[in-house]
């Protein structure tokens, strides 16, 4: 067709501007509709453009001269000639239409929308008004949601545990093979179906354990008697949890549980069932450490190269869209690069795998050292640090994993401040017996954290209600902390608000300033 071929002399309908908002009002309306994020057509029954807005022009990438007069099959590919007569007939009677088509822009490139038309007539002519929605960024989401759910899927299914995913009815949505095996259900297709259909022996008792958890309360029991509908009692240690979508609050409840029946079996034979319960427990660190190895090396390949060529998107795309869609892969890339190492650090600091190099350092020299680090994040929200310390502090200690915890504590600081405010970082020597004490604490005046979850956060993949639905945290930073500082034989707290402030967190660890000696193992 030849590109001069849809050029015609359309007559725009024009709105009655008589009414006693006049002129005005109709050059803010025309304004409106100008700015607007979505595409804006008006065509008439031959499907040729009357308007076009300026955000259709830059999507499809025509000029608003070359898009006058244009016919729709021109840029919709799934709506060609010969079906307009039929669209339109259809269109009429019906008066408003909402459906998905693909549009084409001038290079040819295609990409998914979602459109409102609605008919109307102006001087016994009826025209089409097309609200026109971009679905690329959706279905790009999309997509990504359901790979992250496939990757969720397996991690689920193949843990070493025994692990439910339940939504707020209490139906199944995730099981691994581990809690079909411990509790008779192998080969059964439990997702969907109800936990009370499933186990319609559940005591009251549950029940309320489940309203409490699904209400945002977190339960578990070291040992626990489970009377099964046959009669016999299982044992478990179990914990539950909820779970938390991005805007709806609580989405369900986690399970996790481990049937320890034959541990309570052996009690009687104290020394085979001390024998049976450490092997039990070294089999299941190592099956975790193993699993958390080969998922680490599966995914650290394929998560290089998406950060390295999202890393070079960024550098060479000059258009500002694809730049920021670059900036998304390669920030999350990296969150998730930083989960792996979390996920085994705490591993290897659970097994008792790390090695602390207790040398001569300077608490001072690390605290300044993660102030350094950390430069860009507190410099974006302007933020002041304080260091209150009386010059250098010298002491026993892993200059490194120290380092560690103070990157943590402090990123954490600058992560929950509000823009333009100061965090403290008080440094002392704290004179007690047996041994003197390295003190290092660190105050923000952010959000806080409620006084009943001062100790849960420092538990693995806990973090605060206040904060957990807007900052992408995993709830591992403070566990590995603990985990370090326990290694020096210190000990680490919060408290909130701090002493003397209004809102805000205090968290302070003291370790001993001479290295003791090691525990004798139990």
């Amino acid at each position: 067709m030849d590109e001069t071929d849809h050029r015609t002399t359309p007559r725009e309908p024009q709105p009655d501007t008589n009414s006693p908002c006049g002129e005005e009002w109709l050059d803010l309306y025309r304004h409106a509709v100008e700015v607007a994020a979505d595409e804006v057509f008006v065509m008439q029954s031959d499907s040729r453009l009357l308007y076009v807005n300026d955000s259709a022009c830059a999507r499809l990438g025509y000029s608003r001269d070359e898009m006058i007069g244009m016919p729709v099959w021109q840029w919709d590919p799934n709506l060609p000639e010969h079906a307009w007569p039929q669209f339109w007939k259809d269109f009429v009677a019906a008066r408003t239409l909402s459906f998905e088509t693909l549009h084409r822009t001038k290079h040819g490139e295609t990409f998914p929308v979602a459109i409102n038309a609605h008919y109307f007539e102006r001087g016994g002519q009826g025209y089409g008004l097309a609200l026109v929605d971009d679905l690329s960024e959706k279905r790009r989401i999309e997509q990504a949601l359901l790979e992250n759910q496939e990757h969720l899927k397996i991690l689920v299914e193949f843990a070493p545990g025994a692990l439910a995913m339940l939504d707020t009815e209490m139906r199944y949505l995730l099981v691994s093979r581990r809690w079909l095996d411990d509790y008779g259900l192998s080969g059964s297709d439990i997702i969907g179906r109800s936990h009370y259909e499933v186990f319609p022996e559940i005591s009251e008792e549950w029940k309320a354990i489940h309203s409490r958890c699904l209400a945002g309360e977190v339960h578990k029991r070291d040992e626990d008697a489970f009377r099964r509908a046959d009669g016999s009692i299982q044992w478990l240690r179990w914990e539950v949890r909820p779970w938390y979508t991005a805007v709806a609050g609580v989405g369900g409840i986690l399970i996790f549980s481990e049937d320890i029946t034959r541990l309570k079996q052996l009690e009687d034979e104290r020394i085979a069932g001390l024998v049976r319960a450490k092997e039990i427990a070294e089999r299941a660190n190592q099956e975790k450490t193993r699993f958390l190895s080969n998922m680490s090396h599966e995914l650290r390949t394929p998560l290089h190269a998406i950060t390295s060529l999202s890393a070079l998107g960024i550098k060479k795309t000059g258009e500002e869209k694809s730049r920021g869609y670059f900036e998304k892969i390669n920030v999350s890339g990296k969150r998730l690069a930083a989960l792996l190492d979390n996920l085994i650090d705490l591993s290897s600091l659970e097994a008792g795998r790390f090695v602390v190099q207790f040398k001569s350092n300077d608490l001072t020299a690390v605290a300044r050292s993660a102030v350094d680090q950390l430069q860009a994040p507190i410099q974006d929200k302007a933020i002041t640090v304080r260091i209150d310390s009386h010059g250098p502090l010298l002491g026993q200690f892993d200059a490194k994993l120290i380092l560690q915890v103070v990157l943590n504590l402090l990123s954490n600081a600058v992560q929950y401040s509000p823009r333009n405010h100061a965090i403290d970082i008080l440094l002392g020597l704290v004179h007690d017996a047996p041994v003197d004490t390295l003190s290092f604490s660190v105050i923000d005046r952010g959000v806080g954290i409620p006084e009943g979850e001062l100790q849960e956060v420092f538990g693995s993949f806990v973090q605060s209600s206040v904060t957990r639905t807007d900052t992408g945290g995993t709830g591992l930073g403070l566990a590995i902390a603990r985990e370090i500082i326990a290694l020096h034989h210190g000990r680490i707290w919060a408290e909130s608000p701090p002493p003397g402030e209004a809102s805000g967190t205090l968290v302070r660890f003291e370790i001993p300033a001479a290295q003791l000696p090691e525990r004798s193992p139990d």
